[in-house]
């Protein structure tokens, strides 16, 4: 093998991909179709790096394609209204803080993604469709009221 070397003759760092993940890392890990992503926790990163190894929350330790792991937001993130605050802004984040607000009552079918609104339907009749809770949104533009 050849080492490429740098302009002062040092060796070159090898490229990983999986350097920025460390072990105990928060992440999520993508399943199949039905169950989409889960929540885990990195334990061991393939020397390959081209796969990890999660403690998934179900209590299943999984190996799997780099590609299918996406980074976790810390748990106190939950449930913003915004999803432009969310430190990291993937699939499975999204998916998750969209879940978490919708499990809360009242208006949380409701979330943002800066001026991109997103609802959920509930399937249940909600007070927020109140008289005064409309007033309180007409002609007002996005993003100067909560979802």
């Amino acid at each position: 093998t050849v080492q490429r070397r740098g302009k002062a003759g040092a060796p070159l760092r090898k490229k990983r991909l999986m350097a920025e993940w460390q072990k105990g890392d928060a992440a999520w890990c993508y399943i199949n179709d039905d169950v989409t992503y889960e929540a885990g926790k990195i334990v061991e990163l393939g020397e390959d790096d081209r796969s990890v190894t999660l403690k998934l929350a179900s209590g299943k330790t999984l190996t799997t394609e780099r590609a299918n792991v996406l980074r976790a937001n810390k748990d106190k993130q939950d449930g913003v209204e915004d999803n432009t605050f969310l430190r990291e802004l993937n699939e499975a984040t999204i998916l998750h803080n969209v879940g978490v607000r919708y499990a809360k009552s009242e208006g949380g079918i409701y979330s943002t993604t800066g001026h991109i609104l997103i609802a959920v339907n509930p399937f249940r009749q909600l007070k927020i469709y109140e008289e005064a809770q409309i007033k309180r949104y007409l002609g007002k533009p996005i993003g100067s009221e909560p979802p």
